[in-house]
């Protein structure tokens, strides 16, 4: 069998067409110099298979493996990490906008936690997806996928497969234009410019193979804002009617997010009536089109954390708020990503902790604060990490007014985080110009600010394998001690991605007198986890013991 295969019958009949083509060709082939006539977009398409073949491609089926990346999730800002190695099987019909892939995938985030391959099977069809169970490392149920995770994932199969950016063309949906000239890897390209509504597709066609060589655009980076995506084709390979890449990269500001090879792709595969089946049941909602955009322009964050930990809900945060002491309040959102922050009153206004995951859900977090402590400035952010699910809503708080304490070594980095331009997905801080003050923790060293019923110490917490600049947060007021931490320890939760983290954030405390040796502390000390609950120190050490988690407190 071939390297891509269809069904015999069409194998012999495009035969048959080929040789028909070919003693055409023979007899009325034009010279190089009316071939340079093709219109780009007409070499493009000849690149591929051609008009005809293109418009009557409808179902397809693919095998492929790979590895998947995040970028800003790693112990430096600018570390990439490699999430998965994974293999899948999918197919696709395009006359009902539905996909099938079954997926065996091996978490590779955390190794250390040495989490068994995963298999699971996603179906969307049309807008509307669902996922079985098995997706999630940690176990997690099936079920239906959010708009923006399934916009995401349909934009990641154009990517994949450029074809479809090209039929769209030819059946009206786009509009293509011709570019300007470029070389690319020694050869002469020219570029085809799709309409797209999150940002033109430039498409680099290669003038002496006529195939695409390479996909540029911009998207939106929940972080880092507008960055170049680029979408890397090669050994383009026939699969008898249409051309198909065997090579894809896909990076976002200049960093991997997939590289995948396809191993066999068939054309007009046999399909069931229960092919896309979603594997478990959906009520079907309207689409948000807020939604749907969020997952277009933003998609790479879908991605990311889909091969990490499961979804990515940060649009549709909503928060509440608990008094834990005077002045002192946990605002955590109970509905989309569970993820908490403080606000702590000081005699010059708010300091909030933890920007949370989006530029939206840090405007939804400010009003939150602004209910319980009306009228205060914001004036300082303490952010615990760099890491994306939460410091993405850092622009926002700034734009409020915020001076931003940040853990050593990333202050550069978060300048030019503040600096970035946000074209693709406007925020608060692109509509709101205002002075940008960064304060960068020494060292191993302390920032602290007291006044009114509070004082607030940040500790910069270096030792540790999650992030560079982690930041630990100690608030003493009411006689008592609240210790803000995120990732380090989730407490509450029963289990913590960061394999030694729970040692880390002990050693910290302990390193810092918030705790003796033996873990324990003058003053009652409750744990407050970004991703968790609130924990008592003794309910946090009878929750460690019982997972037979040793944090060196025994006598």
């Amino acid at each position: 069998m071939s390297f891509f295969s269809i069904p015999k019958w069409v194998t012999w009949f495009g035969a048959l067409i080929r040789l028909a083509a070919v003693l055409t060709i023979l007899s009325v082939a034009p010279s190089v110099s009316a071939q340079s006539n093709f219109s780009l977009f007409d070499r493009a398409l000849d690149g591929i298979g051609g008009r005809d073949a293109l418009l009557e491609l409808d179902r397809f089926r693919v095998s492929a493996s790979g590895d998947t990346f995040a970028s800003n999730m790693g112990f430096m800002p600018k570390d990439v990490k490699r999430t998965s190695s994974y293999s899948r099987d999918y197919m696709v019909q395009l006359s009902t906008w539905s996909a099938r892939t079954e997926v065996t995938r091996q978490f590779t985030y955390e190794r250390r936690h040495r989490f068994p391959s995963q298999q699971y099977l996603i179906v969307t069809v049309d807008g509307v997806g669902a996922v079985s169970s098995g997706a999630n490392p940690l176990g997690l149920p099936g079920g239906a996928l959010p708009a923006q995770t399934v916009a995401a994932m349909e934009k990641t199969m154009r990517l994949v497969n450029p074809h479809l950016f090209l039929r769209e063309a030819l059946e009206g949906h786009r509009t293509a234009k011709e570019g300007e000239t470029v070389l690319l890897d020694g050869q002469t390209h020219r570029v085809l410019i799709i309409s797209d509504d999150v940002a033109p597709i430039r498409l680099l066609v290669s003038l002496e193979t006529n195939q695409i060589s390479r996909l540029e655009t911009l998207v939106n980076s929940v972080t880092m804002r507008d960055s170049a995506l680029v979408v890397t084709y090669g050994d383009w390979r026939d699969a008898g009617s249409v051309w198909f890449p065997t090579s894809i990269e896909v990076t976002i500001g200049g960093n991997f997010l997939r590289r995948e090879t396809l191993s066999s792709v068939i054309v007009s595969p046999t399909m069931t009536e229960k092919t896309f089946s979603l594997p478990v049941d959906v009520v079907v909602t309207p689409a948000n089109s807020e939604a749907v955009r969020f997952g277009q322009d933003s998609f790479h964050i879908h991605e990311e954390f889909f091969e990490i930990a499961g979804l990515f809900y940060a649009e549709g945060a909503k928060f509440a708020t608990t008094k834990l002491a005077p002045g002192l309040y946990l605002v955590q959102d109970t509905v989309a990503s569970g993820l908490s922050g403080l606000a702590v009153e000081h005699s010059g206004g708010v300091i909030m902790l933890e920007a949370h995951t989006s530029p939206r859900a840090a405007d939804l977090f400010i009003e939150a604060v602004q209910t319980v402590l009306p009228g205060q400035p914001i004036t300082h952010l303490i952010q615990s990490h760099h890491h994306v699910d939460h410091s993405s809503g850092v622009r926002s708080i700034v734009a409020a007014g915020a001076t931003v304490i940040v853990g050593h070594g990333v202050g550069d980095w978060w300048q030019g985080v503040l600096s970035a331009e946000s074209t693709i997905r406007p925020d608060s801080l692109s509509l709101n110009q205002v002075p940008i003050i960064v304060e960068e923790l020494p060292e191993g060293g302390a920032w602290t600010l007291s006044g009114k019923d509070a004082r607030i110490t940040a500790y910069h917490v270096g030792e540790n394998s999650h992030a560079q600049d982690m930041v630990m947060t100690k608030i003493e007021t009411d006689g008592q001690i609240f210790v803000f931490q995120a990732d380090l320890y989730n407490a509450g939760f029963g289990f913590t991605m960061s394999f030694d983290g729970p040692q880390a954030f002990f050693a910290a405390m302990k390193k810092h007198g918030l705790i003796d040796e033996l873990c324990s502390s003058e003053k009652p000390l409750t744990i407050i986890p970004s991703h968790g609950r609130p924990t008592s120190l003794d309910d946090a050490l009878a929750e460690l013991a019982s997972l037979n988690l040793d944090v060196g407190c025994s006598p």
